[in-house]
Parts: structure tokens; C-alpha cells; sequence
């Protein structure tokens, strides 16, 4: 089965079978660069008003590069190839119901197996009947979730034109590039990314990219380059938004944060913190106010969208030579396998998918470095958190330590002891309850 969004509130699910594939007349060119947005739907009825073969036409007009179109050629091809599939709308309030359900049949099981533990009542029997259902349970919340799988290929496509239309009006030169656009993603997680996405090209496009003159100035190409790119990595979805202009300037955030009032008016910030109070509410380099920035509505929104749906954003930056920004977003939110351990007198659960490696504690293996505590592992040296300390719980054994990735940084627990694996269902703290630091659910 193959799944993508029809609607706002819909999922279409496509079989597909080899003996049906047939020609598709259905899918012409000019279709296809709308629908990928390299072109308006305008811009297409001016040209076929004039012309007949419309691919040529288009690339004498300059609206788009022959490459473009050789590609959305191939492509046509390609689809002409596919079966006219039967398809099935099904609303995504009730693939949420279904998987509410299954969740919620994951926790009973777990009650049923702690009581059975109590009780004395677990012999091989009931174990192997109780491993039985888990890979059932395992296989129906997989089969569920994969319908909710959408390619992110919708979300970033129409980017094509708001880039090539902020850069004409700018007056500046961008290469524009998309990768990985078959990458799957809740279809829920994919609504929400939209508009940071938007608003982060905004703002490469208007303060990232130089105008042609400047960048030649800087012994650059005239041509700017931005780079979008989604993938799968470590259980995740990493967004890359990439390019090679300006860069964020320490000095120029440095002169705007105390104008705000946001540091002491004699510090000086390094790249890293330039790059973090960047996120701070209101703040905005911008000289002139227009309606693609300068207005105050920042990356703290951008930061603040990402972590409604449990996600994290990084940034890298060198002045003159381009930004890099990483955002990282879970697959799906609602069920996850999870490592249970105790930290002082809870109990707590990390993802298994951050989990890179359990050490036994030896105090012989901590370094100090500048007053911090570290561990040298794979050749680097990383920072070790006292997990019952950092979260204000009363103090345990302290016998292990968990490595656990979070972006590119690895980073060492303090822990008491690893109790086993779990499959976990996350329910939000924030909706329910408030926002409590530190904890996803």
C-alpha cells in the first residue's frame, strides 16, 4: 500500500498491483509543474494559449530551464506507467481513534503482566501466550501507523515558487534545491512543519542570500544557493535548510541583543551563543521592516512550533560563508519503544532510539574539564549529567551510565540501574497538565 494526503482531514490509501499497471494518459506536463511548484497554473494557459508544444515554449520563455523539463519528462513517463489505482478516502480523526485504541490496549497489557509478576503467576505458559500478543500488538500499531505515513513531498515542493518569487522581488540570483522528498512522515507532523519551513526560507532568502553585487564583492558566484533536505536518521526526520550567504554575524546579533536588553552592554557573544539568542522572542536583525521581515514574529515562534510536536532545532554558522539549520522531529507521536531506568526514587523512560550505549559507572573514567564532568568515548570527550541531581530527585546508587545521543552530541546519564525495554504511549503533559521541563510525556 502506498499512502499520501488527499486533504486536510484525509488520507488516501493506494493499492497497488503489478497486473493492473497500465498507460495513464491523465498525467500531462504542464500538470506536473504546477503540481511540484515550478510554475503557476497561469502561466501554463498563457503559454498554451500561444503554443502547442508546451515544454519547449516554456523554456523559450525563460520561465523554466530545459533541465526542468527533460526531468518532469521522464517523470511523466515514469507515471504513465502506473496503474489508475483504486483508492480509499479515510479520515485521519478516525486512524487516530484506532490508534488511541491500540494504545490504550498496550497499557492494559502492561497491567496485566505487572500483575501476573506480582502475583507469582508468570511460568512459561503465560510468558510465551503474553509474548504472543506483544508481536500482534507490535504488528496491527505498525500496519496503523504506516497508513498515517505521508511523503513530505507535498509540504516542501510548493517552496519552489515562494523562494524563485522572494528572490525576483529582491532582486537576487538563489539556486533553489529539494532533496529527499519521498521521505515519510505523519501526516499530522507534516501539517505543522509548513509554516516554520516557510518562514525559515523567508528568511534565507532575505537576510541569508547577498544581492548578486555584494556576493561578488565577497569573491563569491553571483548566485546564491539554498539547500532543503529531508531524511531519515536515528529513528527520526532531519530537515535541512542550507546556504551559503552571510552567515549570522556574532557582532551584528551581539549590537541588536543589547538594544533589546537581552545582555549586559559590554559582553561580547561567540558564535554559539549568537546562534542560540537567536530564538529569543522579538529579536530580528532585520534594518528595515517589510512584509518578508523586521516585524518581530521570529525564530522563537519557528522554535516554539517545532517543540508543539516534540521536535528540536540546531544551528550552524560561520559569517560570510552560509547557515545551516537542523530540524529534527519525530516520526510519529504516539507510541514509542522506550528503555526503562531509575534515576534516584523514579522511574523514568528514554527513547530506544537515542539509546547508543550502557556503561557501568567508574568514577576513575570522569574527567574534569573546565569544571565540568566528562567521559571520554569514541575518541571525544562528552558531558556526564547526574540525572537524579539535574532533576531534583533524591539521590540512589548511581551504578550506570547510559549514553544517549540528542542531535549530533552524545551525552552521559548518571543512572541507578536499567529495569528493561518497553513500548510506551506518550500522552502530553502540556495539553493535560502544564509544561514541565525536560519531559516529552
Amino acid at each position: 500500500f502506498r499512502s499520501f494526503a488527499a486533504m486536510d482531514n484525509e488520507i488516501v490509501i493506494e493499492p497497488i498491483s503489478e497486473d493492473e499497471i497500465r498507460m495513464n494518459e491523465d498525467s500531462k506536463l504542464g500538470e506536473i509543474l504546477v503540481k511540484e511548484g515550478y510554475l503557476e497554473e497561469s502561466e501554463i494557459n498563457e503559454t498554451l494559449d500561444k503554443h502547442q508544444k508546451i515544454g519547449e515554449e516554456l523554456v523559450k520563455d525563460g520561465k523554466v530551464t530545459k533541465k526542468i523539463v527533460d526531468s518532469i519528462a521522464q517523470k511523466q513517463q515514469e507515471i504513465r506507467k502506473i496503474q489508475r489505482a483504486s483508492t480509499l478516502r479515510i479520515e485521519t480523526d478516525k486512524l487516530d481513534r484506532i490508534l488511541e485504541s491500540i494504545g490504550e490496549v498496550v497499557v492494559v497489557k502492561s497491567r496485566i503482566r505487572q500483575i501476573m509478576e506480582r502475583k507469582g503467576w508468570m511460568d512459561l505458559e503465560e510468558e510465551a501466550a503474553l509474548t504472543e500478543l506483544d508481536r500482534y500488538i507490535n504488528h496491527l500499531q505498525k500496519d496503523v501507523m504506516d497508513t498515517r505515513m505521508v511523503a513530505i513531498k507535498d509540504t516542501l515542493l510548493p517552496f519552489r515558487r515562494l523562494v524563485r518569487d522572494l528572490a525576483k522581488k529582491q532582486g537576487k540570483l538563489i539556486e533553489f534545491e529539494i532533496k529527499g522528498e519521498s521521505t515519510e512522515l505523519d501526516k499530522t507532523i507534516t501539517e505543522k512543519v509548513k509554516d516554520p519551513l516557510k518562514h525559515m526560507l523567508r528568511n534565507s532568502v532575505d537576510h541569508g542570500i547577498e544581492s548578486p553585487e555584494e556576493r561578488e564583492r565577497a569573491g563569491k558566484s553571483k548566485t546564491g544557493s539554498i539547500l532543503l533536505e529531508a531524511s531519515h536518521q536515528n529513528g527520526e526526520v532531519i530537515i535541512l535548510i542550507q546556504d551559503d550567504g552571510n552567515g549570522i554575524d556574532p557582532l551584528a546579533v551581539t549590537r541588536k541583543a543589547v538594544e533589546k536588553g537581552l545582555i549586559e552592554p559590554d559582553k561580547v557573544l561567540t558564535q554559539e551563543e549568537a546562534n542560540k539568542i537567536i530564538f529569543s522572542p522579538g529579536f530580528s536583525t532585520a534594518k528595515v521592516v517589510t512584509d518578508i521581515s523586521g516585524r518581530g514574529v521570529g525564530m522563537d515562534v519557528v522554535k516554539d512550533n517545532i517543540n508543539v510536536i516534540h521536535g528540536d532545532i540546531e544551528v550552524h554558522s560561520e559569517p560570510g560563508k552560509g547557515s545551516e539549520f537542523l530540524i529534527h522531529i519525530p516520526l510519529t507521536l504516539a507510541i514509542i519503544d522506550g528503555i526503562l531506568i531509575t534515576a534516584g526514587c523514579n522511574k523514568l523512560i528514554v527513547p530506544i532510539q537515542s539509546v547508543v550505549k550502557f556503561l557501568p559507572l567508574n568514577k576513575k573514567d570522569l574527567h574534569n574539564v573546565n569544571n565540568r564532568s566528562t567521559l571520554e568515548f569514541q575518541n571525544a570527550f562528552i558531558p556526564v549529567i547526574d540525572l537524579a541531581d539535574f532533576l531534583s530527585f533524591e539521590p540512589g546508587k548511581k551504578e550506570m551510565l547510559i549514553i544517549v545521543q540528542s542531535g549530533n552530541t552524545n551525552i552521559a546519564l548518571i543512572i541507578d540501574e536499567v529495569i528493561g525495554k518497553y513500548q510506551i504511549v506518550i500522552k502530553s503533559l502540556e495539553e493535560n497538565f502544564k509544561k514541565v521541563d525536560h519531559c516529552s510525556g
